[in-house]
């Protein structure tokens, strides 16, 4: 729903997502296309750098976000920390 993978050839997948979706979603809706196996993402964690790497842009500021246990514990399981780059798009005009 919304999002588009694609992969790069330094090892980065990319997603692009629509609008009006939690990334607690998005992120679950990732990890449900990619392989299950948890020995795989070892091997992998174990000879590459990995991490979800996520940029938010905020329309408003002070906004915080969660994640429940279980979107933790499938980011935790596969050996990722989690990067969140967290924008706020400033306009003079609607302040």
């Amino acid at each position: 729903m919304g999002f588009f993978l694609t992969f790069n050839t330094s090892g980065v997948y990319r997603v692009k997502r629509c609008a009006g979706v939690s990334l607690e979603y998005q992120i679950n809706t990732l990890f449900d296309q990619l392989p299950v196996d948890l020995g795989i993402w070892h091997k992998l964690t174990t000879k590459f750098d990995a991490d979800l790497f996520c940029g938010l842009w905020l329309k408003q500021w002070n906004r915080g976000l969660d994640f429940s246990p279980q979107t933790l514990q499938r980011i935790s399981d596969r050996g990722l920390s989690l990067s969140l780059d967290i924008y706020f798009n400033y306009d003079e005009k609607e302040s």
